[in-house]
């Protein structure tokens, strides 16, 4: 363990009497300010206005709900703020696809890799995945850092997406160093809900025409004509994962 001595004083009394959990003040706490990130998706600015202080000590918001049809690019969308997070080497973070016949078991170790609970889940091997998920929970409770977690195709989640609503959700209240965002065809309604006052208004995510991913792609491709990305959106039917890959910076 270490500690600043300056702003950790309690944390290290702690430590040594076993009075109080091994967690660095220091390190427990969210920015002051919201940090700076290079945006890639396309025409996500609401998304990304609301996603910049999500990440700071000061948010009246803890919960971010992303709403959209079919095809217009919520898993990616998740992908990309997974991988801003991870470049944040003091926030806990994972994303977990709720989708129907997925590989639950690998999803539930990707989301779990970068959460730092690997010993609060190991007892519950072999268990339902709901109950690793309590595992995972009890776990990000006793550690108490900052930790943001990506819940996707939450229309899709059955039993999963309840224990998202029944337990994810219902902690953030009492939990300042939890953030969760949560994206799918339908999203949990806040309405009424114990966490509602948590949660900042629902983004709607639109299906961009030809014209915008053409504008998008000569971001990154200067030589795109306006026929090429007429071509391409047509024969993906405007899909926002494919047009994503093929117009972004990474094609």
């Amino acid at each position: 363990h270490r500690f600043d001595p300056a702003l950790d004083l309690a944390a290290m009394i702690g430590w040594i009497t076993g009075a109080a959990p091994a967690v660095p003040a220091s390190v427990a706490k969210w920015p002051a300010n919201p940090l700076s990130f290079e945006w890639e998706p396309a025409d996500c600015e609401p998304v990304r206005d609301a996603f910049t202080p999500l990440l700071t000590a000061g948010t009246p918001h803890r919960v971010l709900l992303v709403r959209g049809a079919s095809g217009t690019g919520k898993s990616l969308l998740t992908r990309h703020l997974l991988g801003l997070a991870l470049r944040c080497d003091w926030l806990a973070c994972g994303r977990l696809d709720l989708k129907s016949g997925a590989d639950l078991e690998g999803e539930f170790a990707r989301f779990i890799a970068y959460l730092g609970v690997d010993d609060a889940v190991k007892a519950t091997a072999g268990q339902l995945l709901r109950a690793r998920l309590d595992a995972v929970l009890a776990g990000l409770r006793a550690r108490g850092r900052p930790t943001l977690l990506f819940f996707d195709t939450f229309e899709q989640g059955g039993d999963l997406a309840r224990w998202v609503e029944e337990s994810a959700l219902l902690a953030v209240p009492r939990a300042p160093w939890l953030r969760l965002l949560v994206a799918g065809q339908q999203v949990p309604n806040p309405a009424a809900a114990a966490w509602a006052t948590f949660a900042a208004p629902i983004l709607q995510l639109q299906q961009l025409d030809w014209e915008d991913w053409y504008r998008y792609g000569r971001r990154y491709h200067p030589d795109l004509t306006e026929q090429l990305a007429q071509q391409l959106y047509k024969l993906v039917g405007g899909r926002h994962s494919q047009l994503g890959q093929v117009l972004g910076p990474a094609a």
